[in-house]
Protein backbone atom coordinates (compact mmCIF):
# COMPACT_ATOMS: atom_id res chain seq x y z
CA UNK A 1 0.00 0.00 0.00
CA UNK A 2 2.31 2.76 -0.97
CA UNK A 3 1.57 6.14 -0.09
CA UNK A 4 1.74 9.65 -2.34
CA UNK A 5 1.91 12.85 -1.46
CA UNK A 6 3.33 15.92 -0.28
CA UNK A 7 6.84 15.65 1.06
CA UNK A 8 6.45 18.77 3.86
CA UNK A 9 3.40 17.77 5.68
CA UNK A 10 3.43 18.17 8.96
CA UNK A 11 2.45 15.81 11.78
CA UNK A 12 0.89 17.14 15.45
CA UNK A 13 3.29 16.44 17.74
CA UNK A 14 1.12 14.76 20.32
CA UNK A 15 1.34 12.95 24.13
CA UNK A 16 -0.84 10.35 25.16
CA UNK A 17 -4.03 11.72 27.72
CA UNK A 18 -6.76 11.04 29.55
CA UNK A 19 -9.97 12.40 27.21
CA UNK A 20 -12.72 14.43 29.15
CA UNK A 21 -15.47 16.50 27.56
CA UNK A 22 -15.36 19.80 27.99
CA UNK A 23 -15.66 22.63 25.27
CA UNK A 24 -18.02 23.69 22.56
CA UNK A 25 -16.74 20.89 19.97
CA UNK A 26 -17.60 18.23 22.33
CA UNK A 27 -20.60 17.61 24.16
CA UNK A 28 -22.12 13.74 24.43
CA UNK A 29 -25.78 13.49 23.08
CA UNK A 30 -25.38 16.50 20.67
CA UNK A 31 -25.88 15.53 16.72
CA UNK A 32 -22.99 14.97 14.30
CA UNK A 33 -21.78 18.64 13.49
CA UNK A 34 -19.88 19.18 10.38
CA UNK A 35 -15.76 19.33 10.72
CA UNK A 36 -12.58 19.86 8.60
CA UNK A 37 -10.73 17.19 8.12
CA UNK A 38 -6.79 16.41 7.65
CA UNK A 39 -5.47 13.30 7.36
CA UNK A 40 -1.79 13.04 7.10
CA UNK A 41 -0.12 10.04 6.31
CA UNK A 42 3.98 8.95 6.85
CA UNK A 43 4.67 5.52 5.51
CA UNK A 44 7.93 3.68 5.09
CA UNK A 45 9.30 0.08 4.54
CA UNK A 46 10.74 -1.55 7.77
CA UNK A 47 14.29 -2.83 7.06
CA UNK A 48 14.22 -6.54 7.82
CA UNK A 49 17.25 -9.41 8.56
CA UNK A 50 20.93 -8.03 7.68
CA UNK A 51 20.02 -4.54 6.50
CA UNK A 52 18.33 -3.89 10.47
CA UNK A 53 21.36 -6.26 12.12
CA UNK A 54 23.67 -3.95 10.89
CA UNK A 55 22.07 -0.45 12.61
CA UNK A 56 21.98 -2.02 15.69
CA UNK A 57 18.21 -2.96 15.48
CA UNK A 58 15.85 -6.51 14.90
CA UNK A 59 12.62 -7.58 14.18
CA UNK A 60 11.51 -7.37 17.50
CA UNK A 61 13.51 -4.44 18.83
CA UNK A 62 10.65 -1.68 18.13
CA UNK A 63 10.52 0.81 15.47
CA UNK A 64 13.36 3.35 16.57
CA UNK A 65 16.01 0.72 15.61
CA UNK A 66 14.75 -0.57 12.55
CA UNK A 67 15.85 0.84 9.03
CA UNK A 68 13.89 4.01 7.16
CA UNK A 69 12.87 2.86 3.58
CA UNK A 70 11.82 5.06 0.35
CA UNK A 71 9.67 7.51 3.44
CA UNK A 72 6.58 8.76 2.01
CA UNK A 73 4.22 10.97 2.99
CA UNK A 74 0.27 12.21 2.33
CA UNK A 75 -1.66 14.71 2.70
CA UNK A 76 -6.06 14.92 2.63
CA UNK A 77 -8.10 17.10 3.46
CA UNK A 78 -11.71 16.93 3.46
CA UNK A 79 -15.09 17.50 5.00
CA UNK A 80 -16.34 15.50 7.91
CA UNK A 81 -19.16 15.11 10.50
CA UNK A 82 -18.08 14.42 14.01
CA UNK A 83 -20.27 12.92 16.62
CA UNK A 84 -19.66 12.38 20.17
CA UNK A 85 -21.03 9.64 22.12
CA UNK A 86 -20.92 8.26 25.63
CA UNK A 87 -20.59 4.21 26.38
CA UNK A 88 -23.43 3.29 28.15
CA UNK A 89 -21.28 0.98 30.70
CA UNK A 90 -18.08 2.41 31.22
CA UNK A 91 -19.25 6.04 30.92
CA UNK A 92 -16.04 6.50 28.38
CA UNK A 93 -16.59 9.09 26.10
CA UNK A 94 -15.43 7.98 22.51
CA UNK A 95 -16.05 9.76 18.86
CA UNK A 96 -17.12 8.77 15.27
CA UNK A 97 -15.94 10.07 12.08
CA UNK A 98 -17.62 10.13 8.80
CA UNK A 99 -16.47 10.99 5.51
CA UNK A 100 -16.14 10.06 1.71
CA UNK A 101 -12.80 9.95 -0.42
CA UNK A 102 -11.77 8.85 -3.70
CA UNK A 103 -9.02 5.82 -3.51
CA UNK A 104 -6.45 6.26 -6.74
CA UNK A 105 -7.22 3.49 -9.30
CA UNK A 106 -10.58 2.34 -7.73
CA UNK A 107 -13.20 3.56 -9.41
CA UNK A 108 -16.09 5.06 -7.47
CA UNK A 109 -16.45 6.41 -3.63
CA UNK A 110 -15.23 4.85 -0.34
CA UNK A 111 -17.11 5.62 2.75
CA UNK A 112 -15.04 5.74 5.77
CA UNK A 113 -15.66 6.16 9.23
CA UNK A 114 -13.20 6.40 12.08
CA UNK A 115 -13.58 5.70 15.46
CA UNK A 116 -11.82 6.77 18.13
CA UNK A 117 -11.66 5.94 21.66
CA UNK A 118 -8.55 6.49 24.08
CA UNK A 119 -5.74 3.40 23.00
CA UNK A 120 -7.73 2.59 20.16
CA UNK A 121 -8.65 3.67 16.30
CA UNK A 122 -10.80 1.38 14.25
CA UNK A 123 -10.88 2.42 10.69
CA UNK A 124 -13.92 1.55 8.81
CA UNK A 125 -13.98 1.95 4.87
CA UNK A 126 -16.99 -0.04 2.50
CA UNK A 127 -17.16 1.16 -1.32
CA UNK A 128 -14.48 0.78 -3.82
CA UNK A 129 -12.50 -0.12 -0.98
CA UNK A 130 -13.47 -2.36 1.71
CA UNK A 131 -11.66 -2.95 5.38
CA UNK A 132 -11.69 -2.74 8.74
CA UNK A 133 -8.94 -2.16 10.86
CA UNK A 134 -8.82 -2.18 14.49
CA UNK A 135 -5.68 -0.10 15.66
CA UNK A 136 -5.61 -0.60 19.23
CA UNK A 137 -2.26 0.21 21.34
CA UNK A 138 0.23 -2.49 22.20
CA UNK A 139 -1.76 -5.47 20.47
CA UNK A 140 -1.55 -7.53 17.43
CA UNK A 141 -4.79 -7.63 15.40
CA UNK A 142 -5.60 -8.83 11.61
CA UNK A 143 -7.86 -7.77 8.78
CA UNK A 144 -8.76 -7.93 5.20
CA UNK A 145 -7.81 -5.14 2.54
CA UNK A 146 -10.51 -5.78 -0.59
CA UNK A 147 -10.78 -4.24 -3.74
CA UNK A 148 -12.49 -4.99 -6.74
CA UNK A 149 -9.05 -7.14 -8.35
CA UNK A 150 -8.78 -9.03 -4.19
CA UNK A 151 -8.45 -9.01 -1.00
CA UNK A 152 -4.88 -8.54 0.64
CA UNK A 153 -4.55 -10.18 4.45
CA UNK A 154 -3.28 -7.22 7.00
CA UNK A 155 -1.60 -8.17 10.21
CA UNK A 156 -1.47 -4.55 12.27
CA UNK A 157 1.35 -4.04 15.06
CA UNK A 158 0.01 -1.04 16.93
CA UNK A 159 2.60 0.72 19.10
CA UNK A 160 1.36 3.62 20.12
CA UNK A 161 -2.52 5.41 19.57
CA UNK A 162 -2.53 9.23 21.00
CA UNK A 163 -5.77 11.76 21.91
CA UNK A 164 -6.07 15.46 22.21
CA UNK A 165 -9.03 17.63 22.04
CA UNK A 166 -9.83 21.21 22.71
CA UNK A 167 -12.87 23.30 22.92
CA UNK A 168 -12.18 23.57 18.20
CA UNK A 169 -10.45 20.29 17.35
CA UNK A 170 -10.20 16.37 18.07
CA UNK A 171 -6.75 15.38 17.33
CA UNK A 172 -5.83 11.61 16.64
CA UNK A 173 -2.19 9.77 15.85
CA UNK A 174 -1.70 6.07 15.65
CA UNK A 175 2.23 4.32 14.90
CA UNK A 176 1.80 1.18 13.93
CA UNK A 177 3.22 -1.64 11.42
CA UNK A 178 1.73 -3.47 8.58
CA UNK A 179 3.63 -6.62 9.06
CA UNK A 180 1.97 -8.56 6.16
CA UNK A 181 3.10 -5.68 3.85
CA UNK A 182 6.68 -4.48 5.27
CA UNK A 183 5.50 -1.11 6.12
CA UNK A 184 5.60 1.40 9.09
CA UNK A 185 2.93 3.79 9.44
CA UNK A 186 1.80 7.10 11.36
CA UNK A 187 -1.59 8.56 10.57
CA UNK A 188 -2.85 11.17 12.40
CA UNK A 189 -6.78 12.94 11.37
CA UNK A 190 -7.34 16.29 12.68
CA UNK A 191 -10.99 17.00 12.94
CA UNK A 192 -11.50 21.08 13.69
CA UNK A 193 -13.99 23.65 13.06
CA UNK A 194 -11.68 27.06 13.72
CA UNK A 195 -11.39 26.93 9.83
CA UNK A 196 -14.95 26.43 8.79
CA UNK A 197 -15.90 29.70 11.12
CA UNK A 198 -17.76 27.56 12.92
CA UNK A 199 -16.72 28.69 16.95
Amino acid sequence: MSMKGNENSREPSLEPSRVRSHGSLHEPGRGPQPVRLTILGRQYEIGYGEDAAAQGGSNDAGRHSEQQIGEQRTEQRVAAVLKEKQDEQSGELFWELRWKERVEEQEGLTFCTATIQPNLLILERKGAVNTRMEIREGAETTCLYTTAMGSLPMTIRTHRVAVRRSAAALIVRAEYDLLDWGFHSVVTLRAETRRLGMD
